[in-house]
């Protein structure tokens, strides 16, 4: 029990960052979430594909006959970044009009973990329909969107609790380390109670068990590093300089402020944030749709997704670590272009180097697993079903692009984050990540409507469908070569005495000014003794 103690509280003095209590709170806050994410792009995914799976009729399609089953996760993707693009730009705009960025952000960030235990009674479910499934879609839905409100609200104090660019550098650095680092600890320990239960036995027990194991999991996490930080986070006052707006005209003209200025008067946050939406939606589709790939194009089970997850969350840490030192080494820019290169080339390989052998199988054809069969299928429409068998080593070669993924994730999102910091104008903070959120989702479903697409239209080519993704990683790669970042940060210079907090770039304003201060009263003195 000691060592337990000691244990937690070594963890708990790596949340102290420089001795800086508001930067500490945020990076505890943001880890509360680390463990969510890879929940949701994983377990709960796993789980949904399994009601889907359970709950489809004889011709392998759910909700009355309106999709395939293998299209459910793909549908989620779509519709929540369609309501993410809507809700998240205009969250930001009240946050920075008002004093109530903290309450907003306390009510997201306990919306989405009650979604959660939401959806760990869901899965108890004893025989699956087309309710369960789209009340499982619904939670998974609701889960990303408040998560991302939460995200938007939160990050907009990065560059208020950071003190110059190198520091905000460190910090995005240190909290992606600890995101992923979180996540792995999940995958680790999901992977480890699996072993323990023994639920790699049975396909679809095991998903539901996983997930389960994983939400109590994420509900430990978030209550272990939510309660004592959420006091010291500090609640965003008056906003500088100007009057609390009120009223929703307000909230709209600042919104539509905020849009035409990344093209009038900041047009290098606009360029960013252009490449920033394709380079987003490639990397936010591979982790969405990557397990449900695993299961329908690579044919592996349950119980080796969840490895594969872990050995890509083991690679994520070291991915997020490196980013500080590569700061220090060459331009952000160079950074963020090498990034998305990587990106491309992942991208087009993996889906054919994984994708599986698929075959016609029944209940007497070396089929898995027993399909739930609430229509009451025949045997000869059973054995119309198509099945999915690994190939020879294709769990080993799932490992290495497990590593190659997480290796991407671990810098893509440090990388980008410092340079939306760079950039965003004082006093707008939270309003610019909402729009940055804007550009997150304004495209997120587009590669999931491709792979929908594509899905549908072709039988037994998922490895095509997976593939649409690349081509949004190409077209960040061409859009982010026009970023001029030094024209960015002249652009805000003037607006920097607005922000709260330790105001990055403020600092290095004050010493320049201090310098030309010196350099006038040295000329006066020596004027005075001319004469």
């Amino acid at each position: 029990m000691n060592k337990v103690s000691t244990f937690a509280r070594n963890i708990w003095g790596c949340f102290n960052y420089k001795n800086k209590e508001e930067a500490s709170a945020f990076l505890k806050l943001s880890t509360s979430r680390g463990s969510a994410t890879v929940y949701s792009a994983l377990y709960a995914t796993i789980a949904l594909t399994f009601l889907a799976r359970l709950a489809e009729d004889c011709d392998g399609n759910i909700l009355g006959g309106s999709i395939k089953s293998s299209s459910a996760i793909a549908s989620t993707i779509f519709i929540e970044g369609a309501i993410t693009a809507i809700l998240s730009p205009t969250s930001g705009v009240i946050a920075d009009g008002s004093s109530y960025r903290k309450l907003m952000y306390m009510i997201f960030h306990c919306a989405w973990i009650a979604m959660i235990v939401l959806q760990a009674i869901i899965v108890t479910t004893d025989e699956p329909n087309d309710t369960t499934v789209l009340s499982y879609m619904a939670t998974l839905i609701l889960v990303s969107v408040f998560l991302e409100l939460s995200i938007t609200l939160i990050n907009a104090y990065i560059p208020e609790v950071t003190d110059n660019e190198q520091d905000v550098h460190d910090l995005n650095a240190r909290t992606f380390a600890f995101l992923n680092g979180f996540q792995l600890l999940l995958a680790l320990f999901v992977a480890g109670a699996g072993i323990v239960l023994g639920s790699d036995a049975d396909p679809d027990e095991s998903a539901f068990t996983l997930s389960q194991i994983g939400a109590g999991f994420v509900i430990f996490v978030w209550a272990y590093l939510t309660i004592p930080a959420i006091g010291k986070l500090p609640a965003r006052g008056k906003p500088k300089g100007t009057d609390e707006s009120t009223g929703s005209c307000s909230k709209v003209n600042a919104l539509c402020t905020n849009l035409q200025e990344t093209v009038t008067t900041y047009p290098q946050v606009g360029i960013f944030l252009a490449s920033y939406m394709f380079f987003f939606a490639g990397v936010n589709n591979v982790v969405g749709l990557a397990s449900n790939f695993l299961l329908e194009g690579a044919g592996i089970e349950p119980f080796e997704v969840a490895l594969a997850s872990a050995a890509l969350l083991f690679f994520s840490v070291p991915g997020a670590l490196l980013v500080a030192p590569l700061m220090k080494k060459m331009p952000v820019k160079k950074a963020y272009l090498i990034c998305v290169f990587y990106w491309v080339a992942v991208s087009a390989v993996g889906p054919f180097a994984m994708v599986g052998d698929a075959k016609e199988a029944g209940k007497n054809n070396n089929t898995e697993y027993e399909f739930f069969n609430p229509n009451n299928c025949t045997l000869e429409q059973q054995e119309t079903r198509t099945t999915v068998e690994p190939k020879g080593g294709a769990f080993f070669i799932v490992l290495i692009f497990a590593i190659l993924y997480g290796i991407g994730i671990g810098t893509a999102f440090p990388i980008s984050q410092s340079i939306m910091v760079m950039i965003i104008p004082g006093g707008k903070e939270a309003g610019y990540f909402g729009l940055k959120t804007v550009a997150a989702k304004l495209l997120a479903w587009a590669p999931a409507l491709a792979f929908v697409t594509v899905n549908e239209s072709l039988e037994n080519r998922i490895d095509l469908a997976f593939l649409v993704i690349a081509p949004f990683f190409v077209m960040a790669l061409l859009t982010g070569l026009f970023i001029d970042l030094d024209k960015a940060q002249e652009d805000i210079k003037d607006t920097l005495h607005l922000r709260h907090g330790a105001q990055i770039g403020a600092r290095e304003l004050m010493k320049e000014d201090a310098a030309i201060a010196v350099q006038v009263e040295e000329t006066v003195k020596s004027e005075v003794h001319s004469l």
